[in-house]
């Protein structure tokens, strides 16, 4: 119902942000040759992308703990690589560093996936996520590493449609996310059976999904035993 803030301006508020990750995110040596190390033998730049996406993604554990300036603030990328865990931010911050370390820009996107943000008062209390967004000629790819085991380009439900400010080296912006999902949500179910002589059942089920229901299955199958 109240908002208060100190800053003037949607640039002020990422340009402060900026200058937080600004060292955080700069590719040491280490970063570069495991860059180099998962996209041995890819000359696509999308190939790239891909499985360096995958690599942060599926294999950096999700762990949020906020204090100080640490609700804003990243830890570093090559601190993040040693640790394999992260929040968003530090998730982002690793994305960008391995992507850096082979030519490739990745900004962060600000989010908020719980509420509206009054676009009328500048301020960082408003968000509650980082995401990241790669340039390609006029068109934002967007991502999010955070879940573990969404493919590249799915947004979750609760991100789709929103405003993020989008923080590059030319400007800072409000842009939308795509409404709709990177993928058509479906589901298939095969069931193939045969009754013997006995009357006794043998039957084969396999299950297929796309889309945000297969998040909740990749997600269950990540933490089971």
């Amino acid at each position: 119902d109240v908002l208060i803030s100190s800053f003037r301006t949607w640039e002020e508020v990422g340009r402060w942000y900026e200058s937080l990750q600004q060292e955080k995110i700069q590719p040491s040596p280490e970063l570069k040759a495991k860059a180099e190390e998962l996209t041995k033998g890819l000359s696509d730049e999308d190939a790239k992308l891909r499985a360096i996406y995958n690599y942060v993604s599926l294999h950096y554990r999700y762990v949020g703990i906020d204090f100080g300036i640490g609700r804003y603030q990243p830890h570093s990328a090559a601190e993040i690589l040693g640790n394999q865990y992260g929040d968003c931010k530090d998730k982002h911050t690793l994305l960008a560093a391995l992507l850096s370390g082979i030519g490739i820009r990745a900004y962060p996107a600000l989010i908020n996936s719980q509420m509206a943000v009054d676009e009328d008062v500048p301020s960082p209390g408003q968000f509650n996520h980082v995401i990241s967004v790669v340039a390609k000629g006029s068109t934002l790819s967007w991502m999010d590493t955070t879940p573990e085991v969404t493919a590249i380009g799915h947004l979750l439900y609760p991100l789709r449609g929103k405003p993020a400010l989008v923080i590059t080296a030319d400007k800072v912006a409000f842009q939308t996310t795509p409404a709709n999902p990177a993928f058509v949500n479906k589901g298939n179910l095969t069931v193939t059976a045969k009754i013997d002589a006995e009357g006794t059942l043998q039957a084969h089920s396999e299950s297929r999904y796309r889309g945000d229901d297969e998040f909740v299955l990749r997600l269950a199958f990540l933490r089971w035993p």
